[in-house]
């Protein structure tokens, strides 16, 4: 693949995880306005869940491309930290409460 090719894919990912991590945050953001609007770890997980997204894709739309290290630690702090969070500090002890983190 050639280097404009290269950039053109590094850049189609870019648009394609933010929006996909996107679509996730609106149902996120949903979810605890509508059913957990009172439960205040619920509001921090998801402050860190926007904040880690937002490091991520900002970064990835500088570069033009996802960092590596970037990508790991969101990954370790969205998807394994704050689901644990959400069940053992945020009152949601039934899947179907923290469905969107």
């Amino acid at each position: 693949m050639d280097e404009t090719g290269l950039h053109r894919a590094q850049t189609s990912m870019v648009l394609a995880t933010s929006l996909y991590r996107g679509s996730h945050l609106v149902a996120g953001i949903a979810g605890v306005v509508q059913h957990q609007w009172n439960r205040p770890v619920q509001w921090l997980i998801l402050a860190a869940a926007l904040s880690s997204s937002a490091v991520v894709h900002t970064t990835a739309r500088r570069k033009g491309r996802l960092v590596p290290r970037f990508v790991w630690i969101d990954v370790a702090v969205v998807g394994c930290l704050l689901p644990f969070c959400a069940y053992l500090w945020g009152g949601a002890h039934t899947p179907a409460s923290i469905a969107w983190v």
